[in-house]
């Protein structure tokens, strides 16, 4: 997907904060962030808030339709306890250490949930401290989707990559939301109620990402398939 985009002519640029883009990322600008920053990271790896000052230098001088990929660390386990400052753990007790079997249920559900908590606040930030700034000159966008759920003790089961078939729900369902500010929707002639609909129905999955993301950009392609774009049912004449 980032190859087409960049071809069409889109300013590509990848920020990875996890354990790199497993090839997606090779022939964009990438840069693999380094543990430095002495708010958010402690010398072996970072918080992703630490995107904020990245995503600001990016969009200050923006001459030409960009995409940005954020590769959070998210709540990869089962360090769950290192992806949220304590002063954010919204949820006590917690767990607070890698082996997880020797915490109580409890416990590894509020430090899954204070990371769940975090990425939101990272997103917060990005839309509210970066993307808004720029209403006046851009129609941004934010989309945000999880490569996999997580199994937090269901049925005696712990983290995920358990093969598709057998797989239990809390590993394949995943979330995926759409920031569309009103402006950016005018310019896409996309009706946001029609979204909200289709949002509260489901039934979507990843299968769904690269053509919604080509709609989103308005990138034609041979690979496109409309049928497979959330958006392009809910246009309106433009």
């Amino acid at each position: 997907m980032l190859d087409v985009i960049r071809k069409a002519g889109y300013n590509v640029v990848w920020l990875d904060n996890d354990d790199g883009c497993k090839g997606v990322c090779d022939r964009v600008k990438s840069v693999q962030i380094a543990p430095v920053d002495k708010t958010h990271c402690d010398g072996t790896f970072c918080r992703d808030m630490v995107f904020l000052d990245y995503a600001k230098s990016l969009t200050a001088n923006i001459t030409q339709d960009t995409v940005i990929a954020f590769h959070f660390i998210g709540s990869h386990g089962p360090h769950y306890y290192e992806r949220f400052p304590a002063e954010y753990a919204l949820f006590k007790p917690y767990c607070s250490r890698p082996d997880v079997e020797n915490c109580s249920l409890e416990e590894v559900r509020n430090a899954y949930d204070n990371s769940i908590a975090y990425t939101d606040r990272v997103l917060y930030h990005l839309i509210n401290d970066v993307l808004e700034q720029h209403l006046d000159k851009i129609d941004p966008m934010l989309l945000y989707v999880s490569d996999h759920g997580e199994s937090l003790g269901e049925n005696g089961i712990f983290l995920h990559a358990a093969p598709y078939d057998i797989a239990p729900d809390e590993q394949t369902h995943v979330p995926m939301q759409l920031w569309l500010p009103q402006v950016t929707a005018q310019a896409l002639a996309v009706d946001k109620q029609c979204l909200t609909r289709k949002a509260a129905a489901g039934g979507f999955s990843h299968d769904n990402l690269f053509h919604t993301i080509m709609g989103l950009l308005e990138v034609k392609s041979s690979e496109y398939d409309p049928q497979l774009d959330i958006l392009a049912s809910c246009e309106t004449a433009s």
